[in-house]
C-alpha cells in the first residue's frame, strides 16, 4: 500500500449502518473530520457516514500533486471505490463545497444529492492565499486562528461557549501539525459558527482552489439531486 491510497483512521473516518444510504461529509480548509462531530450522531441514525481528510490535515499525508481541487476530487473518487460505493449524497462545506462541485460535474453518476455549504464555484484572489502559506510556513498555523475564529464565530457565541471556541482553535492549529506527528485532534464541536461566511476560503483564487468546470449549483446550501 502507498501513501497515495486511502486508508482508514488516516485519511477517512466511518459512522453508521453498514446497509444505510451513503452520505460524503467533506470539510474546510484548516479543519480534520472533528468539524463535523456534534453532526454525526443524529446522522448516523440515518446515513453510512464518509468523513474525509484534506491532504495534511488529520494523520493524512501529503502525496505528491494533491494540490488542486482536480486531485482533492480524484482522491475522493478513489477513497469510493476503495470502499465500493457506487453513488453517495455529497455534503461539502467550503473547500469541500469545490471539491463536491468537482465531483457532480465530473462523475454525476457518483452524486445523488449535493449539499453546498458556504462555498463557491471559484474563489478569487489567489494572492492573499499566498500570504497565508508564507505566514504559516514562517510563523506557524496558529498565526491564522485568531482571524479564522472571528469569522466563524460572532463575539457574543464565543463570549457565551468559550470551550467551543477554543476546541475549534486547537483543532486549528493541530490541524497540519498532526499531519507530520501522526497524531490528529479527533474531538470538537458542530458548526455553531455564524452563518454566512464560512472560514478563510471566502476570498481564495488561483487553479489550485477552483473547481474548473461548470457550477451545478450556485446556491449556498442548496441541496438537489444530480442527474
Amino acid at each position: 500500500m502507498t501513501e497515495a491510497e486511502p486508508v482508514e483512521g488516516r485519511d477517512y473516518r466511518l459512522d453508521g449502518l453498514p446497509q444505510a444510504p451513503w452520505l460524503v461529509l467533506l470539510g474546510s480548509l484548516g479543519t480534520t473530520t472533528a468539524v463535523w462531530d456534534r453532526q454525526v450522531p443524529a446522522l448516523r441514525a440515518w446515513f453510512r457516514v464518509l468523513r474525509t481528510e484534506h491532504p495534511g490535515h488529520g494523520g493524512a499525508g501529503v502525496p505528491a500533486g494533491q494540490g488542486t481541487v482536480e486531485a482533492l476530487g480524484q482522491r475522493l473518487v478513489a477513497t469510493l471505490d476503495r470502499l465500493e460505493v457506487d453513488r453517495a449524497h455529497v455534503a461539502g462545506l467550503s473547500l469541500g463545497g469545490l471539491v463536491g462541485i468537482w465531483l457532480a460535474a465530473n462523475h454525476p453518476e457518483r452524486v445523488d444529492r449535493l449539499v453546498l455549504a458556504c462555498t463557491a464555484g471559484r474563489f478569487n484572489a489567489a494572492e492573499s492565499y499566498r500570504h497565508r502559506a508564507a505566514t504559516v510556513r514562517a510563523e506557524g498555523v496558529g498565526q491564522l486562528v485568531p482571524a479564522a475564529l472571528s469569522r466563524w464565530f460572532t463575539e457574543p457565541f464565543a463570549s457565551r461557549y468559550p470551550d467551543v471556541a477554543a476546541e475549534y482553535a486547537a483543532m486549528l492549529g493541530g490541524a497540519y501539525r498532526s499531519a507530520s506527528t501522526g497524531r490528529g485532534r479527533r474531538s470538537g464541536p458542530g458548526n455553531p459558527a455564524r452563518p454566512g461566511r464560512d472560514d478563510d476560503e471566502r476570498d481564495p483564487g488561483s487553479d489550485s482552489l477552483r473547481a474548473r468546470s461548470r457550477c451545478p449549483s450556485r446556491q449556498r446550501g442548496a441541496a438537489r439531486r444530480v442527474q
